[in-house]
């Protein structure tokens, strides 16, 4: 499926040599509406079966069994019924994005035989109001709310973003809640999570442009990728105390975030993770060993260019890997284990040729020895389309607890 490009590219790929850096625009351009895909994803999309109102993809199951995966609808139904079968194929599955930026459907009836789900199968999908499942299917059904959830009562697969409510608590008993689930539900001002949550998926809660706070719940470890993208009216962000890492654009352009306290437990922070938010500067513990490129001190500029504040200050222990990343990144380091009498605390930005990038340059790429480092997509008002699993995380597979 060729999906309008500007989802993709915040970063396409940064080496950890600095020396390499090209002063480059990004290699997925700021208007890729109409630009052709890449030669794996055209290649995959090539190999896609059309019939009928949709494109298919064919995948060996469990089993062992040929099966279908839904990869695109192309009709124009605005009250949808999933087939039992396609081409003699039994359907198994949704893709990636079936339903994506779908504004016209208002019900899906989810079928028997449907066992798995995409990343973002109903990503954008603004008009849908109603889930059915078929009360055969052994692995899912709706709860209260319209969303489709396990029959086990531990996951919450997909949430009808047309209801878009303004409050939203999650039942006790869910341990996960699906990738892109609640993403531009743009009404949403407050949720709540039950401590029985262990897992949020990739943009789970991305443009949901009305969300002021947010208070996490502790049995959850691990930010995903892009979980609150683009919730520009996010200020008050409680962390849980166990918190290990925050992925990759986890608050990407959440422009109203001043300020965040971090837990002792933290250790890595993903690339982009507090780029272009309302920080001016951040306090960040020693336990923290990773800090990946743009995390903290960057911001995109009208031309979604990554640029770097200048005035950007990260505060740390002398030694630590936050006073490493600035002075790779050529940003103030303030150190916490000396008196703040005077300006001798502040350490000086090393020079581009040393260190890094210069403050306001634009951020270019580096591909070292055709290795791509990272894959990141982004996910605003701009829309597009990123086939790859950032950092390689795993959806939440339901069925597994059926066997």
């Amino acid at each position: 499926m060729k999906l309008k490009k500007r989802i993709t590219a915040l970063i396409l790929a940064v080496s950890a040599a600095v020396s390499c850096l090209a002063l480059t625009a990004y290699a997925e351009d700021v208007d890729l509406y109409d630009e052709p895909l890449d030669e794996e994803s055209a290649a995959e999309e090539d190999s896609y079966i059309t019939s009928g109102d949709y494109k298919y993809s064919l995948q060996t199951y469990d089993d062992g069994n040929e099966v279908a995966f839904l990869e695109e609808y192309t009709g124009s139904d605005t009250e949808v019924e999933i087939p039992e079968e396609i081409d003699g194929y039994t359907v198994k599955g949704l893709g990636d994005y079936t339903f994506y930026l779908n504004d016209k459907i208002t019900q899906v009836t989810i079928s028997e035989n449907l066992a798995d789900f995409g990343f973002f199968p109903f990503y954008g999908c603004t008009s849908l109001m109603e889930f059915k499942v078929n009360d055969k299917n052994e692995i899912y059904t709706t709860d209260s709310d319209g969303a489709i959830v396990g029959r086990d009562g531990l996951a919450i697969m997909a949430y009808p973003t047309g209801k878009n409510p303004e409050k939203y608590t999650v039942a006790d008993g869910i341990v996960a809640i699906n990738s892109s689930t609640f993403a531009m539900c743009s009404n949403l001002k407050e949720i709540t999570f039950p401590e029985s949550v262990e897992f949020v998926g990739n943009f789970a809660f991305a443009e949901c442009t009305s969300l002021e706070s947010i208070v996490l719940p502790e049995n959850l470890t691990a930010l995903s990728n892009f979980m609150f993208s683009g919730c520009t009216a996010l200020k008050d962000v409680t962390l849980p105390e166990n918190l290990q890492k925050i992925g990759n654009a986890s608050f990407y352009k959440c422009e109203s975030l001043e300020t965040i306290d971090f837990p002792l437990t933290l250790s890595e922070i993903g690339q982009a993770a507090f780029c272009s938010t309302g920080m001016k500067s951040v306090t960040i513990p020693g336990t923290v060993t990773t800090i990946d490129y743009s995390a903290f001190g960057f911001y995109t500029d009208d031309d979604d260019q990554i640029v770097a504040d200048e005035n950007f200050v990260v505060m740390g222990y002398t030694g630590s890997y936050a006073q490493t990343y600035c002075n790779e990144n050529a940003i103030t380091f303030v150190s916490l284990d000396e008196p703040e009498e005077d300006d001798s605390n502040i350490t000086e930005k090393n020079s581009s040729e040393e260190k890094g990038l210069a403050p306001g340059v634009i951020a270019g790429i580096c591909v070292a020895a055709g290795a791509v480092i990272i894959i990141v997509a982004v996910i605003l008002v701009n829309h597009g389309k990123n086939k790859d699993n950032e950092d390689g995380e795993d959806e939440y597979d339901d069925t597994e607890d059926e066997e």
